[in-house]
């Protein structure tokens, strides 16, 4: 984390330099960037971590803009730096009332409305926009404009790609897969930057797509992830044994190392199946 003392002097207006200058008004844009996640943020642990180490260690004013969902870890609640800027999901009447096609276009419309109004009305100008992908429909677009709009920089983090997610549903040779593999290659290209979670999937972007000088950040597990202790790891096999037990996918004999364990056993001896 950096000191406070440094935070504090970018926060405080130069003396000699007017609240509202090109140069101030650059220089907070290139400050302040949107976090966006057009899913429940609370369940990104990724997107998470990015916006503590951008606000904590790039001293940096962080937008999140996500759905209204489950509560995310207390260090990004009460972070100083940090401001939730939720939207409300699409209503799921709209999968009960109406045809799957009319369903889905005026969901996008919905989707499309919302990002916008939040990132180019009610937010202050970023100088960078980093997005979640998938999904990408719409938020490819709508980030590549904001951006534009703004004069940030667009940057993506793949997680997965959205159209083969899709294609598990529908169907590889689907339409709809095949126009939604278009519009995300397509959309990619308007991004300034581009970070991966694995190598793999960076020398995919570069072969298929040609998308170039992807970053690959590998997720790491972070301060409070540490080794199990002995009576940890006993009071949970105690905890598991029985559920393991009664299990219908059990094959019988194969929960006896936890039983063991649970009850203060080795592992010597003969086995169980």
């Amino acid at each position: 984390t950096l000191p406070h003392s440094r935070s504090a002097s970018i926060e405080q207006p130069h003396a000699a330099m007017s609240p509202s200058s090109p140069a101030r008004t650059a220089g907070c844009r290139r400050r302040r960037v949107q976090v966006v996640v057009l899913g429940d943020f609370g369940r990104s642990p990724r997107m998470q971590y990015h916006a503590l180490s951008l606000a904590s260690q790039a001293d940096m004013m962080v937008d999140v803009v996500a759905y209204e969902g489950s509560t995310p870890r207390g260090e990004v609640l009460h972070h100083p730096r940090i401001s939730l800027r939720l939207i409300t999901p699409p209503p799921l009447w709209l999968q009960r009332l109406l045809p799957r096609p009319l369903a889905m276009v005026t969901r996008v419309l919905m989707q499309i409305c919302q990002l916008a109004f939040m990132m180019m009305v009610r937010l202050p100008a970023p100088g960078f926009i980093l997005l979640q992908t998938p999904p990408c429909v719409p938020s490819f677009a709508v980030c590549r404009l904001v951006a534009w709009a703004r004069g940030a920089k667009f940057i993506i983090d793949w997680h997965n790609l959205a159209y083969t997610l899709m294609a598990l549903k529908h169907g590889a040779r689907s339409p709809l897969v095949r126009v939604a593999k278009t519009y995300e290659k397509w959309a990619s290209r308007g991004a300034h930057g581009h970070m991966c979670v694995t190598g793999a999937m960076r020398d995919w972007l570069a072969r298929e797509w040609h998308v170039k000088d992807v970053t690959v950040v590998h997720d790491r597990p972070p301060a409070f992830f540490v080794p199990t202790g002995l009576n940890a790891a006993h009071d949970l096999f105690v905890r598991l044994t029985p559920e393991l037990d009664r299990s219908p996918a059990a094959v019988p004999g194969d929960c006896g190392f936890l039983s063991r364990v649970a009850h203060g056993g080795g592992s010597g001896g003969g086995g169980d199946g």
